[in-house]
């Protein structure tokens, strides 16, 4: 009987017949997968787009990162214009009436160094004329500015390096290189020797009385490497072809035993526009026109009229003009280097009177703008 009764409630207690059971009717499977398929594809859109917003963030940023620095770089070098070491040029010196070294003719932008080309003429109107402007390619440059992208302008600027040559941070001295040095020698500046532009017979004193010292104690002027710089901008960056806007900057340097501007080296690609504004001080603080001949009238270093080589009308920048510069209008225009999805530009840009676009492409595109004040040339002529 206690078995019996022990088998029955055991039965009981078992689990139901499988044959009760049942699964996934094949609508309920087909929803799941349905379901799944549009998580997973929400997942896979919310990637894709995140994965674009960001490339497009990496992008814009690094447009404007160029557009900066490429300011940024020909700011310093343009505050950095004219200046020559501790030398005073006659025609900024107030206390001469008539200056004898101001500059009478543009220097060929593109000549090679050797004694013969770089005379006592040709250096005179090289230090008088602190930046040179073009919109198109001198012809004795045609060799090194090559490629140069439509509408945009030429910037030379000269200067020497403002620390001196072998001193902490500063370059060594290379023989062959070309180097100025400014003497403070009484005996020498009264013979005319003020100051010494070349690779050799670097022998001035930096002594105020020095035919008074002995030699073992006289030293020789501080040397300042001479600098100047051609930015341009070509229409490729690497590869000709390659579609890719480029600041290009030459600089004049010693390539084997020839001082000449050496081939241009890219600096920031996605540049595509470049124009340059230049502030000419054509009136004295006493309100008259500024004049060097005669009756000598200075510059006050303030920028009169604002001007573009070459000048309204296609007249070219003069020697006057070159001369009186003591500010500058950099702009740039900027684009980035991939195409954005679903961009059209239809924008005009205008850079300095130049006309840019609409260009109808994918790509986006900023212009930056800034004043630059050449220190040297202006604060020399400041009241």
């Amino acid at each position: 009987m206690f078995q019996a009764n022990f088998r029955r409630q055991w039965h009981r207690l078992q689990p139901q017949s499988s044959k009760h059971s049942r699964g996934l009717t094949l609508i309920e499977l087909m929803v799941s997968i349905a379901i799944g398929l549009v998580l997973v594809l929400s997942m896979l859109v919310l990637y894709i787009n995140i994965a674009r917003n960001q490339s497009q963030l990496s992008n814009s940023g690094r447009q404007v990162e160029n557009g900066k620095f490429a300011l940024q770089l020909l700011q310093e070098d343009l505050r950095h214009a004219g200046f020559w070491g501790d030398y005073l040029p006659r025609y900024d010196d107030k206390g001469l009436p008539t200056p004898a070294d101001v500059p009478n003719a543009l220097p060929n932008p593109c000549l090679s160094y050797s004694a013969a080309n770089w005379n006592a003429d040709y250096i005179r109107n090289l230090m008088g004329i602190a930046v040179q402007g073009y919109d198109a390619v001198p012809a004795d440059c045609s060799t090194l500015l090559t490629n140069k992208a439509n509408n945009t302008d030429i910037l030379l600027i000269r200067h020497v390096e403002n620390c001196t040559t072998g001193q902490p941070n500063c370059d060594a001295e290379i023989a062959g290189r070309l180097y100025f040095q400014s003497s403070r020698c009484s005996t020498e500046i009264a013979s005319g020797n003020r100051f010494i532009l070349n690779t050799t017979g670097l022998t001035l004193k930096s002594n105020i009385n020095c035919p008074a010292v002995s030699p073992a104690t006289d030293t020789t002027a501080a040397k300042h490497r001479f600098i100047s710089h051609f930015y341009h901008v070509r229409d490729f960056s690497v590869t000709s072809g390659d579609g890719i806007p480029t600041l290009m900057r030459s600089t004049f340097n010693l390539s084997g035993s020839t001082l000449a501007f050496q081939p241009p080296q890219p600096l920031i690609e996605g540049i595509q526009g470049f124009r340059v504004e230049y502030g000419i001080d054509n009136l004295g603080s006493n309100g008259a026109a500024v004049s060097y001949a005669g009756t000598v009238n200075r510059g006050d270093g303030t920028p009169d009229v604002y001007i573009t080589c070459p000048k309204a009308g296609g007249t070219a920048c003069d020697v006057n003009d070159m001369f009186n510069v003591v500010s500058a209008r950099i702009h740039v225009l900027a684009r980035n280097l991939e195409p954005t999805p679903g961009h059209t530009d239809t924008k005009k840009y205008i850079l300095a009177g130049v006309e840019y676009g609409p260009f109808n492409d994918a790509f986006v595109r900023r212009v930056y703008s800034t004043t630059v004040r050449l220190m040297n040339p202006a604060g020399r002529r400041e009241p």
